[in-house]
């Protein structure tokens, strides 16, 4: 690229002038922005001679300022004896009476190189004639040199538009901003009418007029003359009332458990829980309540699983609120023999129940899989596993994958055992696995999902009465650490573990101890409890039997048992994260031998809500707790 040494312009404003004036004497259209200029190019002192390219800017200062409209480029400019014309066009909003000066920056044609620049800017001046043309003197428009629509508002200053300058009758309906000026009022209302508003077309709006008609208003009748036998019996009803002051007849009533503390205005009542601790006994004729467990459904509402022993069959109550108060009437899920203990319930991701339990008559692990939140329609029960003695002390979780996990004993060979569904509906599931096959291992287990998804399982070594402990290493438990022995020596063979996760996937597992004190506590110090402290709850000498546990909304462990001593349904709370501090034990329910097979789940009010049986007449009862710890 050769260096371009300076630079010449010329501008051609005539040949503008002269096509405004040829333009404006048709009136036929506007003209536009665009302007010619001529320049000289020369390189080395020498005129140049080719093809060039472009690229101009405008500019309100000679030196930096602010750049008006686009930069334009114009390629393969034409260039004789160093002279060119461009063709330029930065659009109505550079050329407003300020100053103008062009940035040149120009390269060889096809060269690929980029751009010089060529200073200084250049000022655009005015030929003599265009400088009149800022100013239009007087009478000089008429118009025939308007076209319609050329001139807008923004074009005339404020009063500048007298009488003198309308023709007479130019103003019509279309001249007019209706939002501002109203057009000519045309129009009557009927007799009977009255006109009642004016609308922006001049149209009016007519209202009948009812003085002295058939229908007459408050408005029309003087206060206090209207007495009692004035008014019809039972013609005042709830539509006639204004219930803003007068309060429409009540006939609503709070349910079970609840209080009154409000009235609305249209009769209806405002409920509150009692500020206590409630507990339900289900309604049900049959025997009911054993291997309860119960479960928060999608709906807030509880839904509590357990066996039927007078029908020896499995059964469902959902809750139609969520402290339980009133139910729906109780669903049978199998019936098909003697079925339904040690039942486990979990909730799908499809917000519906799953519920594993133990056939008795076949010895097999079942699962039923609901279709709706109440169970109220469920697909036909599944056999996880037939072989040999197996299912039974089962317990279900559901991965973060979506599909079931369940975790039993077998009978059969004394071990743990664990079955993982591939399915949401567990239609489809993988071959069972034995995860502990040393001695007689594996009843009373429980299980929980850790935050990876990796299922963890606590249980019973039966022969070596020791509380252990599996973490699978995968979610389907094809791959799992060693188990660990937590507490070895004097763990109660007959009595249930319970397990949970903190939100730092730390597990926490409670169990019955055969010293004193029976109601023991193991805090994991990592998720696969590589380290682990066993601690004692306070004042539970001889009680804790038939024990459950749950993580609080504030992420501390509570933890519901039976009280062997007393035949009473108890309660306490870890009080820090580490468990060294509990709250004062709780008694919930005394009336008679209440509390074995207790599970407990926490609330949508972040509440625990226990299930539990009431021994002395076979029923299911629930305990709903009015805050996190419990207090009566």
């Amino acid at each position: 690229m050769k260096t371009i040494q300076k630079y010449n312009f010329t501008m051609v404003l005539l040949l503008l002038v002269m096509i405004q004036t040829m333009t404006l004497a048709h009136a036929q259209t506007p003209i536009g922005a665009e302007f010619t200029y001529q320049g000289e190019l020369t390189f080395n002192e020498q005129a140049a001679e080719g093809l060039y390219d472009f690229e101009i800017s405008a500019y309100d200062a000679l030196e930096n300022g602010n750049q008006t409209g686009s930069p334009l480029t114009v390629n393969a400019v034409e260039v004789n004896n160093g002279i060119f014309t461009l063709s330029l066009d930065f659009g109505d909003a550079a050329f407003v009476g300020n100053e103008v000066y062009l940035e040149i920056n120009v390269r060889e044609n096809n060269s690929g190189q980029p751009f010089n620049l060529l200073t200084p800017r250049q000022k655009l001046t005015n030929t003599p004639y265009a400088i009149h043309a800022q100013f239009v003197g007087a009478d000089a428009v008429s118009g025939a040199e308007i076209l319609n629509g050329s001139i807008t508002s923004q074009d005339l200053s404020n009063n500048s538009i007298t009488a003198t300058k309308i023709v007479d009758n130019a103003v019509g309906t279309e001249a007019i901003d209706s939002s501002e000026v109203q057009r000519r009022v045309n129009g009557d209302c009927s007799v009977g009418s009255y006109v009642r508003g004016i609308n922006e077309d001049g149209t009016v709006t007519c209202q009948t007029d009812e003085t002295g008609n058939s229908q007459v208003t408050s408005a029309d009748i003087v206060d206090g003359t209207i007495i009692a036998a004035d008014i019809e019996n039972g013609t005042i009803g709830a539509t006639e009332v204004n219930s803003a002051e007068i309060q429409t007849r009540v006939s609503s009533t709070c349910e079970e458990g609840l209080y009154l503390n409000g009235i609305n205005q249209d009769g209806t009542v405002q409920c509150a829980r009692l500020p206590s601790g409630l507990d339900f006994t289900m309604e049900s004729p049959d025997e009911i309540g054993e291997y309860n467990s119960i479960a928060i459904g999608a709906d807030n509402n509880p839904i509590i699983s357990y066996w039927n022993r007078t029908d020896n069959s499995l059964e469902v109550i959902k809750c139609t609120n969520p402290y339980c108060s009133s139910q729906n009437p109780p669903v049978t899920l199998d019936n098909s023999g003697n079925v339904g203990a040690t039942t486990s319930i979990a909730i799908g991701v499809d917000d519906n129940p799953v519920i594993s339990y133990y056939d008795f008559i076949n010895q097999n692990l079942m699962l039923v899989k609901c279709t709706s939140q109440d169970c109220s329609s469920q697909n036909a029960p599944l056999t996880m596993d037939n072989g040999g003695i197996v299912g039974n002390y089962n317990s279900i979780a559901v991965g973060l994958d979506g599909f079931p996990v369940i975790s039993y004993y077998d009978l059969s060979n004394k071990d743990l055992k664990l079955v993982k569904c591939t399915s949401q509906d567990c239609s489809s599931f993988n071959t069972p696995l034995t995860l502990d096959s040393d001695d007689k291992v594996g009843i009373h287990t429980s299980i929980a999902i850790g935050l990876e998804g990796y299922p963890v399982m606590s249980y019973v070594d039966f022969t070596n009465a020791s509380l252990k402990l599996i973490k699978c290493t995968s979610q389907d438990c094809s791959s799992i650490n060693a188990p660990l022995t937590l507490s070895s020596g004097s763990v109660y063979q007959s009595d249930p573990t319970s397990i949970a996760i903190a939100s730092n996937g730390n597990p926490y597992i409670v169990f019955y101890n055969s010293g004193i004190p029976n109601l023991r506590l193991v805090r994991c110090s990592n998720p696969a409890c590589s380290n682990s402290f066993i601690i004692n709850i306070p004042d539970t000498d001889n009680v804790g039997f038939s024990t459950s546990m749950a993580i609080g909304a504030d992420d501390l462990p509570v933890i519901s048992f039976y009280n062997s001593q007393t035949d009473d349904l108890k309660f306490v709370k870890c009080s820090a994260y580490s468990c060294n501090y509990f709250s004062a034990l709780k008694t919930l329910d005394t009336v008679g031998n209440v509390g074995r097979y207790n599970s407990i789940a926490i609330g949508a009010d972040n509440n625990p809500i226990i299930s539990y049986l009431d021994l002395d007449n076979f029923a299911l009862k629930i305990y709903s707790c009015a805050d996190t710890e419990c207090n009566r």
